[in-house]
């Protein structure tokens, strides 16, 4: 309820509202942000009035869209505002003609603009109680069009300091557009934008990040000579450069956090990416601008250079403050300097490799020759023959490339013992087995009709020697033919004993044989077959084909290498020069930023051959390499396929880059 009644002194009331409007007019002149002015405004309506009216500001944003920068807290039940909808319609509709369909107890005062008086910057909205008599509402009317009217005056002054800022940021970006025309160099480029543009942007910290295939790099930080790739800074940041780059537009978080998209309209992934990166650097306030490198312009249809947009983010800019808060347009201002420094990093990005670094520089020297007015053909002879000299008499690393796998040493391959079905398989891949634990059980029908007719016959021998036993009992000492066979009983029984000591070690060799069909894991370690199940289970198999294959992760590791034959030559040479075997680089995959190093341990003796199709290209010769346990992470599991290069020794750079050349034109002469 607005504070008029029949005891109200008015002098004192207008006292108190001069005095208002006097602060604000104070506070118009100051350096704060908007939402701080009008939260004191919304305070001074408060003190003037009372609790009872709502009062709430709204801006027009650049985009045309409507922004809620303050709103005050209370107020009478009957005098609550409508939802936020119409609201927000009653407002815009008052901005574009001032005539909003307007309910009993609601009021609008438009804020001036006293640059661009047909777009005011907002409009101030208060809801009272319907108890308000038409002087109370005149009288407020009246207060709330002075408060319009030294807001008027704080966006005056504040596009005033932004104008003599943009005079002062144009002089310092002086600096920073010498140093981005100076530099052609991708690293020195960036370290240039990321300590200039700090110094351009008042922020503490300021990242360069740079796309590189499918990964993200931090290029260069402010403040550092040398960026460490595996700190836990870089990784936070190169996470979240790959998720601000999805995401496509500029941001800012943290304190006083505004721009063109403010941390509350962000998805979850990246909210929480953000907020996690705050947390990790203490970082007060955060401001994020991805930028695309300009490609190449095409010409449109009236014959005009059109730049041609690209459709993802090449670099993403990060600006921390740490000390204090960063000014309110901090994503806006971020966005400019990374669209600045666009041009100069996409062009020493496309530049940056060890051919392209070798044809500018050797374009540079060919451009400084000419000015010195030297014949053309001259620097053509001599260019050919220093190419000529430098293939010829320049030695470098010859290498031997082939395909590898990672496996420990200690491994053994089980075979079926003879030719069955496969019963049983109680293994999987990657299963952690102990010793002589059961892996798989082998069924196989003919070696059981055997058991069973050895046995058989086994039990029938003994019977009958049994049987011969008593009748000799029952004879005594007769000496008397038996009529059976025309044989001795004794040595009838005598035949009969050898026969039952031929079956018992039948016996003996046939139940060997049926425990070697319970296939046992011969050491402790883990299962490397892959897709057991699918590959084993019911299948029949032949004696002596490879059914598991089990390894000992805790000992020594190595690389079996696929080298091919027209290279073996070469590492069998460079081998038996070489007393502690030749050094051998390789790379994992998921980590191909990582080279890491063995030792050629053994070569094999002969490849094997497949008699069945020699029209096939001859298979490769293994080729083992010794790995450190240094050189492994834990995350490393057998079966890794790995790209590795034999050091062979060093040759002329036109062996090492045309000796496969040189072989197919040997073989071509030669047959």
């Amino acid at each position: 309820m607005i504070p008029l009644h029949s005891a109200f002194d008015a002098d004192a009331c207008w006292r108190q509202q001069e005095e208002a409007i006097a602060r604000l007019h104070d506070a118009a002149r100051t350096a704060i942000s908007a939402r701080a002015f009008y939260a004191r405004a919304i305070d001074e309506f408060a003190a003037c009035w009372g609790p009872a009216p709502q009062v709430a500001v709204w801006l027009a944003t650049s985009g045309g869209d409507l922004q809620k920068v303050g709103e005050s807290a209370g107020g009478a039940e009957s005098a609550r505002p409508a939802d936020e909808t119409t609201r927000r319609a009653q407002v815009a509709l008052k901005l574009a003609n001032g005539q909003p369909d307007s309910p009993r107890g609601r009021l609008w005062q438009t804020i001036p603009n006293a640059i661009d008086p047909a777009h005011p910057h907002g409009v101030i909205e208060i809801a009272v109680s319907g108890e308000a008599s038409t002087e109370q509402l005149d009288s407020l009317q009246d207060f709330a069009s002075a408060v319009a009217a030294a807001a008027s005056d704080f966006h005056a002054f504040s596009a005033l300091r932004s104008l003599s800022t943009g005079d002062d940021a144009l002089r310092r970006s002086g600096p920073l557009v010498r140093g981005l025309q100076r530099e052609s160099r991708l690293e020195p480029l960036g370290y240039v934008a990321a300590n200039e543009g700090r110094r351009l942007l008042g922020c503490e910290r300021l990242t360069v990040l740079l796309r590189r295939g499918r990964r993200w790099r931090a290029l260069a930080v402010s403040g550092v000579d040398h960026v460490e790739a595996r700190t836990e800074f870089t990784r936070r940041a190169e996470g979240l450069a790959a998720r601000i780059a999805d995401w496509g537009e500029p941001l800012s978080a943290g304190e006083f956090s505004a721009g063109p998209t403010a941390s509350d309209d962000l998805p979850p992934p990246l909210t929480e990416v953000t907020a996690a990166y705050l947390d990790a650097t203490h970082a007060r306030t955060l401001a994020a601008a991805p930028v695309a490198f300009p490609l190449a312009r095409q010409p449109d249809s009236t014959g005009a250079d059109q730049p041609r947009t690209a459709s993802r983010a090449d670099a993403v800019f990060l600006a921390e403050w740490f000390s204090a808060a960063g000014p309110a347009d901090a994503a806006v201002q971020t966005a400019e300097l990374a669209e600045l420094c666009a041009g100069a990093l996409g062009r020493a990005a496309a530049l940056d490799g060890p051919l392209t670094r070798r044809l500018v520089r050797r374009a540079q020297h060919q451009a400084e020759t000419r000015r010195a007015g030297l014949p053309k053909w001259a620097w053509a002879i001599a260019a050919i023959a220093v190419a000529v000299a430098a293939l010829t008499f320049i030695p470098t690393t010859f290498e031997a490339a082939a395909p590898a796998t990672l496996l420990p040493v200690d491994r053994q391959e089980l075979f079926a013992p003879v030719s069955g079905r496969v019963a049983e398989v109680r293994a999987q891949h990657g299963q952690t087995v102990d010793a002589g634990e059961v892996l798989a059980v082998i069924d196989a029908p003919e070696l059981q009709l055997q058991w069973q007719q050895v046995i058989g016959e086994l039990e029938t021998v003994s019977r009958r020697i049994d049987a011969l036993a008593v009748a000799r009992t029952e004879r005594g000492v007769r000496e008397q033919t038996d009529a059976v066979d025309g044989l001795p009983p004794g040595a009838e029984q005598l035949q009969l004993i050898e026969r039952r000591t031929s079956l018992q070690r039948q016996r003996d060799l046939l139940a060997q044989r049926r425990e070697e069909l319970t296939i046992r894991s011969p050491l402790a370690g883990v299962v490397l077959t892959r897709d057991v199940e699918s590959l084993l289970a019911g299948r029949p198999v032949e004696r002596g084909q490879a059914l598991l294959t089990v390894a000992d992760p805790a000992g020594a590791w190595e690389l079996i290498a696929d080298v091919d034959q027209r290279d073996i030559g070469h590492v069998v040479a460079a081998q038996q020069s070489s007393t502690r075997g030749r050094p051998v680089r390789f790379r994992l995959p998921g980590d191909v930023d990582r080279v890491r190093t063995g030792r050629v341990a053994s070569i094999d003796a002969a490849a094997p051959l497949d008699t069945t199709d020699l029209n096939e290209p001859s298979p490769p010769v293994d080729v083992h390499v010794a790995v450190d346990a240094d050189q492994l992470d834990e995350g490393d599991r057998p079966g890794l396929e790995a790209e590795v290069r034999i050091d062979c020794g060093r040759r002329s750079l036109a062996y090492v880059w045309l000796h496969d050349v040189a072989a197919a034109a040997y073989r071509w002469w030669s047959f």
